[in-house]
């Protein structure tokens, strides 16, 4: 299995920065290049050709734009073309050690082991720590059954680059046939650790403790397996879409691809995709919705906010839009300490704005009222975002707006029954006016049974229960806030205060 997967993994071959050069001419500020080591960067290898032809027509001696054009025709397969521009770089510039990289790499492809050897030694040569060309050299030993060579050549690519995680899987290989388990175990955890779609180091893992009789070990590695081979195939398959479509259907190969991504919640290789989407066509609304979904995730809200405005100006009128955008400015008004209060309420106001379109835009049949008899209700007429609903009842609330706010709670009820958080939302905001106590108790009950495993909703109920003076089942509720969290100890606090009333009414 060892031998196989040696023989199966292809060498890689990553581009070098491109674009940080050691040309002291104005050739790497060219937009063209720029445009061309993008391209390189995200994986856009006919494009990339593109870029730098038209680079090389105005400069035609910048080594590193042939050596790029060489990069984008071998990931292209082909070769000869990217042979020739290689050579045409090296003679420009034989210090250029992604040039013997790109040789080597194509040379193993061939099949011309002792070329490809040859070659990676030189860029060693020229750059002594180059993770990328030991570990190359280690694979291609390895094939040739030279272990201690390999070996050696897969120490030297760790220590270069302790984050290569192709490097620890290798080195790992290598630890199984030298049959030390523990360093191969370490090393295929740093794979792992290193790259989030690796799938094979839990396979072997699961091999090493099925060999050491450690069975549930080797059985939860070997789920894991399952799990990320599954994920991997299905990326697999959105980038086979990706390298056949041609034209427009290209742009949205990638955007399926990104979905793809953005399920395995892989947000940086999603973001990656929408931006390979914009290099074909600026005016995507879809990709900028798609990068401000990914940093919106990653709470990077003004970066959000602004994706998200441009997708709106590039015509993406639509709910879910509006929607994002609403969280991503209530988010940043809370979050981003800077702000005057006037910002603040600025941002806020943009948000409920925002919230309101999403809701204008949105249709969603309502079922029947749910709510405590005599709570209020809303319209049936309504056909409205339960989601949208729910953040301006949020935004009204911290704006103190009572009445704004009840409404939207009650309409994300009618419209999600089962929506714990709009019933203890609408339970808290009941307690903070100590308007309507018994419904909110009714209210907060209800987030219970849907949420039993919230700690925050008992401490609301016991909250609620308290200002009833119903002491003894304000305490059934707060301790069973803290059996959810015990290390609560605002909930604490708050049994010390119920209890001491509890044993005032014993005195009494």
């Amino acid at each position: 299995m060892v031998k196989q997967i040696f023989i199966t993994i292809f060498l890689a071959m990553s581009f070098t920065d491109f674009a940080m050069t050691s040309d002291t001419t104005e050739n790497s500020h060219l937009p063209e290049y720029e445009r061309g080591y993008a391209c390189l960067k995200y994986g856009d290898y006919d494009l990339a050709v593109e870029a730098f032809e038209k680079v090389i027509q105005h400069a035609p001696d910048f080594a590193e734009a042939h050596s790029g054009l060489a990069y984008a025709y071998s990931q292209l397969g082909k070769y000869s073309e990217a042979v020739a521009e290689y050579e045409r770089a090296r003679i420009l510039n034989p210090e250029l050690t992604q040039v013997y990289i790109g040789l080597g790499y194509i040379a193993y492809r061939r099949g011309n082991l002792d070329l490809a050897i040859e070659h990676y030694n030189k860029a060693i040569e020229l750059q002594p720590d180059l993770a990328e060309a030991h570990h190359n050299l280690g694979l291609i030993y390895a094939q040739q059954g030279k272990i201690a060579e390999a070996f050696e050549e897969q120490k030297r690519a760790v220590s270069a680059d302790p984050e290569s995680a192709e490097a620890h899987f290798h080195l790992g290989l290598l630890y199984e046939k030298l049959e030390r388990w523990n360093e191969a175990v370490e090393h295929h955890q740093q794979a792992l650790k290193w790259n989030s779609v690796f799938a094979e180091p839990y396979y072997q893992l699961a091999r090493i403790y099925m060999k050491r009789k450690e069975q549930e070990l080797a059985q939860q590695n070997m789920e894991h397996f399952r799990i990320r081979k599954a994920e991997a195939d299905a990326i697999a398959t959105a980038e086979e879409a990706v390298f056949m479509a041609e034209g427009t259907a290209k742009s949205d190969a990638l955007l399926s691809l990104a979905t793809v991504y953005l399920k395995q919640n892989k947000f940086q290789e999603a973001k990656v995709q929408f931006q390979r989407v914009l290099l074909r066509d600026e005016k995507r609304a879809d990709a900028y919705a798609g990068l401000g979904h990914v940093a919106l995730e990653r709470n990077q809200y003004h970066t959000a906010i602004q994706n998200y405005k441009r997708a709106l100006e590039l015509g993406m009128n639509t709910a879910e839009a509006h929607h994002n955008l609403g969280i991503a400015l209530m988010q940043e008004s809370f979050f981003d300490q800077t702000f005057s209060k006037s910002l603040q309420m600025k941002k806020i106001d943009e948000a409920i704005s925002h919230f309101h379109k999403a809701v204008a835009l949105d249709t969603t049949p309502l079922p029947p009222s749910p709510l405590p008899k005599g709570a209020g209700g809303c319209d049936k007429g309504d056909e409205k975002s339960a989601k949208s609903f729910l953040m301006l009842g949020t935004l009204y609330a911290t704006q103190n707006q009572f009445e704004l706010a009840k409404q939207n709670f009650l309409k994300v009820i009618e419209l999600e029954p089962q929506d714990a958080i709009a019933y203890h939302s609408l339970a808290y905001l009941y307690g903070q006016h100590d308007t309507d106590l018994q419904i909110a108790v009714e209210l907060a009950q209800k987030a219970t049974q849907l949420a039993p495993e919230s700690a925050l909703y008992f401490n609301t109920l016991s909250w609620l229960l308290y200002k009833q003076g119903k002491w003894r089942e304000a305490e059934t509720a707060i301790k069973k806030a803290i059996e959810i969290d015990p290390d609560n100890t605002l909930y604490q606090e708050g049994l010390s205060e119920i209890q001491k009333k509890v044993r005032s009414d014993d005195t009494d």
